[in-house]
Parts: structure tokens; C-alpha cells; sequence
């Protein structure tokens, strides 16, 4: 069954809560080979499964149909672009707000981090903070933190940190701010799991 996302509603939210222009775009099949460059060609035959390799070829196509090309080839962490894989299906992000540094977007349908891995991508606090929840509302948490972590952790072009140091100023939020940089996130429910999107700004200058 095809996951079924509404894009537009998600650019809206996006957009609204980040107060940037990000457009999104979805594939569920793999691109086609022949449409791929000979540096794409060589990308994709490294990696060794089919799975990966078509999952591999959902994300070119969703950068594709935004016109989104890698000449020179794209390297994450991006400014401008950032790709998601889960199930079947591949979401693409692309930005040309010269303000961004950094993009990320993560997308998990189906599945819940264990509550023992949450040492892996949650800090002390955050960990406090969940803790008094039922199961039933604890895994949803764990998945919404998770895409939240995941998604600034592709959008930070600075120095590269572990999940867990990226802290958020208040994990209960949907949208909020998070340190060590100046980052910002959006999260929101999907069916069956969470979407996040987080970017990394210019730091402000601070006043004498």
C-alpha cells in the first residue's frame, strides 16, 4: 500500500512554522536509469542491494521533479536540499533562501525507536522529560523526538555532533528552537508515523 501524504498541506506547515520557502516533492518509484548521468550511474551501482539501490533512485527522482540536479555532485549535509527514505516511498527538500545554511527533513512511518535507544539520540533532559508518559504515548514521543533529531542532524553543516547534542529547548513543542546552533525544526504527525524539517541559520550577532 502507497503511503498516502499530503504534500501541499506539508509545505504549508513547513513553510508557516520555519517562516521559509521549502518545497517538498514525493516518489514512490524508483527513476529509471536511463535518465540518470554517468556520475548517477556510478553512484547507484555501489550500492550493493536493490532495495538500497532503488530507494537510492526514489530520492534522485524527487530531486528531479523539483528540478533539483547535482552538478557538482550533491553533498549531504546540503544549504539547499535534503532527501527522507521510509518504506516505499522517498520525500525530497530543496530551499533557495540564501539566509539557510543547512536543511534537513526526516520521515518514519512504522516504526518506534526502543525505548533503551533513546540514550542514542535524546539528552538527559529530554530523557526526564519523557519519562512520566505511558508506553502508549511514550513511543509516539520517541518517534516525533526522533525525526526531530534526525533532522537537524542532516541540516547541521557545522562541526558534526551526535544526536544527543543537539538539544532542544522545549521537547514537548512541535516547532521550536535547538542549540548548540542556531537551528530551527518543524514536526508533525503523518499517517502512521511523524515528519520533521529543521534548518540551520546564520547566527545573529550578538550585541557589545
Amino acid at each position: 500500500m502507497v503511503l498516502a501524504l499530503d504534500l501541499h498541506s506539508m509545505e504549508k506547515k513547513i513553510n508557516a512554522s520555519l517562516g521559509i520557502k521549502i518545497s517538498l516533492a514525493m516518489e514512490t518509484q524508483p527513476l529509471k536509469r536511463e535518465a540518470l548521468t554517468s556520475e548517477e550511474h556510478h553512484r547507484v551501482n555501489q550500492f550493493k542491494s536493490k532495495s538500497r539501490q532503488d530507494s537510492w533512485l526514489r530520492g534522485r527522482g524527487a530531486l528531479q521533479s523539483l528540478k533539483y540536479r547535482d552538478t557538482p555532485p550533491i553533498i549531504f549535509p546540503n544549504a539547499r536540499a535534503s532527501i527522507t527514505h521510509s518504506q516505499q516511498v522517498a520525500i525530497a527538500a530543496v530551499t533557495d533562501d540564501p539566509s539557510i545554511l543547512g536543511l534537513g527533513i526526516d520521515l518514519e512511518v512504522g516504526r518506534f525507536p526502543k525505548p533503551e535507544s533513546v540514550r542514542f539520540f535524546l539528552n538527559e533532559d529530554e530523557r526526564d522529560w519523557i519519562t512520566p508518559f505511558d508506553e502508549s504515548s511514550a513511543k509516539m514521543h520517541r518517534l516525533r523526538l526522533w525525526t526531530v533529531k534526525e533532522s537537524l542532524f542532516k541540516a547541521n553543516t557545522m562541526k558534526r555532533i551526535s544526536l544527543f547534542h543537539f538539544r532542544l529547548e522545549y521537547p514537548e513543542k512541535l516547532t521550536g528552537k535547538a542549540a548548540p546552533y542556531e537551528m530551527s525544526y518543524a514536526s508533525f504527525q503523518v499517517p502512521g508515523g511523524y515528519f520533521s524539517a529543521a534548518v540551520l541559520r546564520e547566527a545573529k550577532e550578538r550585541k557589545m
